[in-house]
């Protein structure tokens, strides 16, 4: 697994340059990765959402796929993570990334204190970023902000409602989050 300064070579500097399908405020679904051209992370986002059915799940996956993360059984473990089972809490796409931010950079067993200072500050700017774009890093906000209202998605009739509502909504949050983990 690369350390802190092997991933930054890697990925190189952040190039910011594709904006994010209206409605949302000019975003972060695509950034430079490596010497590869910009990498566009809406199609991977929403092909990966298609899969899983998670925004969670595709989140970390999309990461995973872009950045050859070893994940094992992160993606299965990620399953209750879409608003924290369904409450509109902490959208899966944070969830996500964190984690991927986490594989990358956090701290194991014995591991200096120092790791874990970085990988937490390294969230924050994350969560920052994704606030400042999306509005909340709350799923049900999110909802409300962009579809006008909350939704139950525990209750399979708002669940079906939703997804008539929602239209590409969750595969844009899930690239523009990515895109910023990124």
């Amino acid at each position: 697994m690369p350390n802190r300064r092997e991933f930054i070579r890697h990925v190189g500097v952040l190039a910011i340059s594709l904006p994010v399908l209206p409605p949302f405020p000019k975003g972060d679904a695509a950034c430079r990765v490596g010497n590869q051209e910009v990498v566009d992370f809406e199609q991977s986002s929403s092909e990966n959402l298609q899969k899983f059915g998670n925004c969670a799940q595709a989140s970390f996956a999309t990461l995973q796929d872009h950045f050859d993360l070893d994940g094992g059984e992160i993606v299965r473990a990620l399953s209750p993570f879409p608003g924290v089972g369904l409450q509109g809490d902490t959208c899966g796409a944070v969830t996500g990334s964190l984690m991927a931010f986490g594989l990358l950079f956090g701290r194991g067993e014995g591991e200096d204190y120092s790791k874990f200072l970085d990988v937490a500050a390294m969230a924050r700017d994350f969560c920052a970023r994704f606030t400042e774009t999306l509005g909340s890093t709350k799923c049900g906000d999110i909802h409300e902000t962009h579809l006008g209202r909350r939704f139950d998605l525990s209750d399979p009739e708002e669940f079906d409602e939703f997804r008539g509502a929602a239209g590409s909504l969750c595969s844009r949050v899930v690239a523009t989050g990515v895109g910023i983990a990124a």
